[in-house]
């Protein structure tokens, strides 16, 4: 079963997810801003990371970055609401 890492300000967005993907039988974790999002994956290994793009404290493209510099490799999905292709691409 993967472990997943949902992490957005949205508590309500954050609890639909993580509720959606436990009922499925997932193993899930939350963090409600890059802060605890960092701290969470300093603490666990992953393999799946669901970010906001734009948290308080860091943002989802920053806790990326340095997932990815100490060797993090599982899959990232950034959620966002901007609409610019190169927004999108990083």
């Amino acid at each position: 079963m993967p472990r997943i890492l949902v992490a957005d300000d949205n508590e309500d967005l954050r609890e639909n997810i993580a509720q959606w993907l436990s009922h499925q039988g997932d193993e899930v974790d939350t963090a409600e801003d890059g802060i605890a999002a960092t701290r969470r994956l300093q603490e666990n290994s992953y393999d799946v990371l669901i970010l906001d793009w734009e948290m308080p404290g860091k943002t989802g493209v920053e806790i990326v970055r340095e997932y990815r510099a100490s060797g993090g490799v599982g899959v990232v999905i950034l959620l966002t609401g901007r609409t610019d292709i190169d927004d999108k691409e990083i």
